[in-house]
């Protein structure tokens, strides 16, 4: 007589295969979408707070300029009799400089200071946020404009490149923030 019972050794091994690849997949892409959304967080906590920092002190930094400006325009004037004052050395010197591609301004502080500077605070505060194990800091590019004007104002974009670990998958997210601050101006500048 046949027995008309199935042999089912090896189906629980066959189930496996299928089911344990598609769950690893399934769960590398939302260990990503989470490292997406940290790393979005985080990009906006650092960019915001930058920018909030700068508005902040910009105050303080704006009245030792003008202090300082004084100061130096009066020693010009008294020093060449009224003849030349401060305004006039800052023509002269735009019209030596701008040969050189270079527009000077001595009212110029944050034009000088930020660009350089501020990508690697930039980068050094992510790093603290979300350590640099996780992300690459190097991959995080600033871009800042910077108005010079009575209502001066800064804005700050923050680019991350982020790569996705997903098997059979080479690809990279960019993930771009933008702040804006107005900066605090005593709006004493000589206009000009």
């Amino acid at each position: 007589m046949l027995s008309l019972k199935k042999n089912e050794t090896g189906s629980m091994t066959l189930e496996a295969a299928l089911i344990i690849p598609i769950f690893l997949i399934f769960f590398m892409v939302l260990a990503n979408f989470i490292r997406i959304a940290v790393a979005d967080m985080a990009l906006t906590k650092v960019v915001s707070d930058t920018v909030e920092d700068i508005a902040a002190y910009s105050y303080p930094a704006v009245a030792l300029t003008d202090a300082a400006t004084t100061k130096i325009d009066d020693w010009i004037h008294r020093t060449s009799n009224g003849v030349v004052n401060l305004g006039d050395l800052e023509k002269l010197i735009y019209k030596m400089t701008e040969n050189l591609g270079y527009e000077f301004s001595i009212y110029d502080w944050g034009g000088l200071l930020l660009p350089n500077k501020l990508t690697n605070t930039v980068r050094n505060k992510f790093a603290n946020t979300v350590g640099d194990t996780m992300f690459d800091p190097e991959k995080l590019t600033v871009d800042v404009k910077y108005t010079n004007d009575m209502q001066g104002s800064i804005e700050i974009t923050g680019t991350l490149e982020v790569t996705l670990y997903i098997p059979f998958v080479d690809y990279s997210i960019y993930l771009k923030k933008r702040a804006h601050e107005g900066l605090w101006s005593l709006s004493s500048q000589p206009a000009g």
